[in-house]
């Protein structure tokens, strides 16, 4: 008997926990655009499964993309996904997509591509975004430029823990503190995995402070965030 393997044409791609996460924030129906898509198996999985109603597979780099569309080609769904090679968000507008997702890049780079979007303005898009590296940037970014982020939860994938913010933009920038700029809009310590994010950002940041002062300087802006993280922390266990 033949075995089928898990990635068959007969069936949706498998994601992992942090794809995942950021899938169940799709709504029914979506309009979604996958920016740096790679091989496509998030936005292959939200067609195959009917969550959206279109999708663009975006990727600048022209082997990876075809991947993307390898996989398109062989659930059949290329009536619902179609591939853009393009660099950033350049070749989407809110007519195409009302959801965009951008995850696995640093937070510097994922701001980048959402500050040179000549569409970054609109208020209709929502953006579901996953930072491998420097989400302190991205936050600071999106709160001064006139973003809101809606929700935010971590989830735990191998050794690391990530974030998944959802973000919309309104037109009313704010000056975040460093509690905000290092958290966003992580508050339930209840949930483990968002408890472990700020454990490992206290880590950190202990490190930091501390070579911060074997160098002879001032550490009192990140030891006050450090006492502030323990507290947020701390709640877990008060509950």
């Amino acid at each position: 008997m033949k075995i089928q393997k898990k990635d068959s044409p007969l069936h949706p791609p498998v994601l992992g926990r942090r794809l995942a996460h950021i899938a169940r924030l799709v709504p029914p129906g979506a309009r979604l655009a996958d920016i740096g898509t790679d091989h496509g198996r998030l936005i292959a999985h939200l067609a195959a499964t009917g969550r959206i109603a279109c999708g663009w597979a975006c990727d600048i780099n022209p082997k990876p993309l075809a991947k993307a569309q390898r996989l398109v080609a062989a659930l059949g769904l290329g009536d619902t996904v179609t591939a853009l090679c393009c660099d950033g968000l350049s070749g989407i507008t809110p007519q195409m997509a009302d959801h965009i997702v951008i995850a696995g890049m640093g937070g510097d780079l994922i701001a980048g591509i959402i500050g040179g979007w000549e569409h970054r303005r609109h208020s209709g898009v929502r953006y579901l975004l996953s930072p491998m590296t420097r989400p302190e940037a991205l936050r600071g970014f999106l709160y001064t430029g006139g973003y809101i982020l809606e929700q935010e939860s971590c989830v735990r994938e191998g050794r690391f823990v990530y974030s998944v913010m959802s973000a919309a933009y309104t037109g009313h920038p704010v000056q975040p503190d460093d509690l905000t700029l290092y958290t966003g809009a992580i508050r339930d310590m209840s949930i483990p995995d968002n408890l472990l994010y700020i454990q490992v950002l206290i880590r950190r940041l202990r490190v930091k402070a501390a070579g911060i002062e074997t160098a002879g300087q001032d550490a009192g802006r990140w030891r006050n965030l450090l006492e502030q993280l323990e507290q947020l922390a701390g709640t877990a266990g008060q509950r």
